[in-house]
């Protein structure tokens, strides 16, 4: 099995990594995209099977994420499921796609995300459960194929914030999801780390504190 774990640097957004930090990761070169480093991201991270193609299984990782576990130990908590992904919130809260989408509605323009909350709406979707896309396994399946461009189109459609659509074309699609709790707040954790995006004014990286209260 060819597990590739691959990840983008999108518009200098973070601090570069040192090859030791890149051992085992692929980096994906985004220099023949045109577009907007938001946009550039969104596409590497949702369209596997197009940028790590000889992939069996896949993990996206955000610049800032630092795997503590080897990338074997993700497959098997997978298990039989097409992709797995940690929760965003706490098990004790309870956060629906619609809750998300209203929560991040000024990042992408109030109408925007109010329209797509609507088209989901009327579609008779539930909400779904919110994910953390900072890592993100998936096996390359024809399933999961249709799903990666399923979730592709929502975000061409709508707005960029891929944690809304996700649930969606889960919903829509059938893939099944092996849902991890929560277990980093947005500092180090046992599965993984995550430093602030960029580095400080002294060019130093930053560490999430645990202290912080935000969700990741």
């Amino acid at each position: 099995m060819n597990i590739v774990v691959y990840t983008a640097n999108i518009g200098k957004r973070d601090a570069p990594r040192t090859a030791a930090e890149l051992k085992g990761i692929r980096q994906i070169s985004h220099k023949r995209f045109p577009r907007c480093p938001v946009v550039t991201a969104r596409c590497i991270k949702t369209l596997s099977h197009l940028f790590v193609p000889d992939a069996d299984v896949s993990i996206w990782i955000d610049f800032n994420v630092f795997l503590n576990k080897p990338p074997e130990a993700f497959v098997e908590m997978l298990g039989a499921c097409d992709i797995g992904a940690f929760a965003r919130y706490p098990a004790d809260e309870t956060k629906t796609a619609y809750d998300e989408g209203w929560a991040v509605r000024h990042r992408d323009g109030e109408q925007r995300m109010t329209e797509q909350l609507a088209a989901y709406q009327a579609s008779g979707f539930e909400g779904g459960t919110v994910i953390s896309s900072s890592v993100l396994v998936r096996r390359h399946t024809p399933e999961v194929v249709r799903f990666n461009e399923a979730w592709w189109a929502q975000l061409s459609r709508h707005t960029m914030r891929d944690q809304v659509s996700f649930p969606y074309v889960v919903d829509r699609t059938g893939v099944t999801v092996a849902y991890w709790p929560n277990v980093n707040l947005g500092g180090k954790g046992e599965y993984y780390d995550r430093r602030y995006h960029g580095p400080d004014e002294h060019g130093n990286r930053r560490w999430r504190d645990k202290r912080r209260k935000k969700h990741g």
